[in-house]
């Protein structure tokens, strides 16, 4: 049997409940050896996946506690958007393997509006970020994901525990089931896409259009590389290191529907460590030509910028 924290305390939780009527507090998942998208495989730490081996894709179904697990192999189709990124920017930025996944949706609370937690390298390893409306918000550590879901399990246990205490005796009602968000999942079936694994030589967009340009050792991107978006609009430039971004960089914002594929404005423009962002990026958004200065630590916006205090310049 595969070791696994998270999975002790469910199995111990679903017995609990059981035992003590309120078994329709949860739903059980089956086992299951999904492997996921590479693109978001350094996202899932080894604990979730020991979790999936045993337990599968449960549902907590408390009354203040409503979690559905997301299958793997779904991951990918619940993108979400990056702090402080456009969003077309990086959907294409992902898309052309330019950079990876930060935000693998891993359970959710209302999947029709992508509601949930999501998993996240923040520099200091994997941590459970909440999200809403597809958006990750930082706003308080909630820990690895044993240490999240822990939290979860005992606020259900809690909930259970609570007797009701009432003047006159009342009729027993039958418990009736509480809708499992897990059902909204079936919306992502279809819509699955294919984010390219890396940078490969003659990757082109659906219509035909060239991805990149650039120069190969031992079938890595090596040197100064050029990313186009599907309408031939620049979309991002720097340099690669025996086949990872590092040095200066600089990612064009796409162009809208009414200007043609020769618009050039800036997103921003910074430094790479890594693969990912680092420090202060110059640049603009899609409301303004307005300069405006991004602060990122390995590949994540520092909060006071999620929270609105990005710094302009006129």
């Amino acid at each position: 049997m595969t070791s696994s924290r998270a999975a002790d305390a469910f199995e111990e939780l679903a017995s609990f409940l059981e035992a003590n009527g309120k078994g329709h507090w949860v739903r059980r998942g089956t086992p299951a050896d999904d492997a996921p998208s590479p693109l978001w495989a350094h996202l899932i730490p080894a604990s979730l996946r020991a979790f999936v081996a045993r337990c599968g894709y449960p549902s907590l179904l408390a009354p203040r506690v409503r979690i559905a697990f997301v299958p793997l192999r779904l991951q990918p189709a619940l993108g979400l958007a990056e702090p402080g990124f456009t969003w077309n920017l990086y959907k294409a930025l992902l898309q052309s393997a330019v950079r990876r996944a930060n935000g693998a949706f891993f359970a959710g609370a209302d999947f029709s509006e992508v509601g949930g937690w999501c998993l996240r390298h923040d520099g200091t390893g994997e941590r459970v970020w909440r999200v809403e409306d597809g958006l990750v918000f930082p706003q308080e550590d909630e820990g690895s994901f044993e240490e999240w879901f822990v939290m979860q399990l005992e606020s259900v246990r809690r909930a259970a525990s609570k007797k009701t205490v009432t003047d006159a005796p009342t009729q027993k009602r039958k418990a009736r089931p509480a809708s499992d968000p897990a059902a909204d999942l079936r919306m992502y079936e279809e819509f699955v896409p294919a984010y390219a694994v890396a940078v490969t030589p003659d990757a082109r967009w659906t219509n035909g259009t060239t991805q990149s340009e650039g120069a190969f050792r031992e079938d890595k991107p090596e040197g100064f590389f050029r990313f186009f978006y599907e309408t031939g609009a620049p979309l991002a430039s720097g340099h690669f290191v025996n086949g990872v971004r590092q040095g200066p960089w600089q990612y064009h914002l796409p162009p809208s529907h009414t200007e043609d594929a020769s618009e050039k404005r800036l997103w921003g423009r910074g430094e790479v460590k890594d693969g990912l962002e680092e420090g202060p990026w110059v640049g603009s958004d899609e409301w303004s030509p307005v300069e405006l200065t991004r602060v990122f630590r390995a590949g994540v916006l520092d909060v006071p910028e999620v929270l609105g205090s990005v710094a302009r310049k006129e």
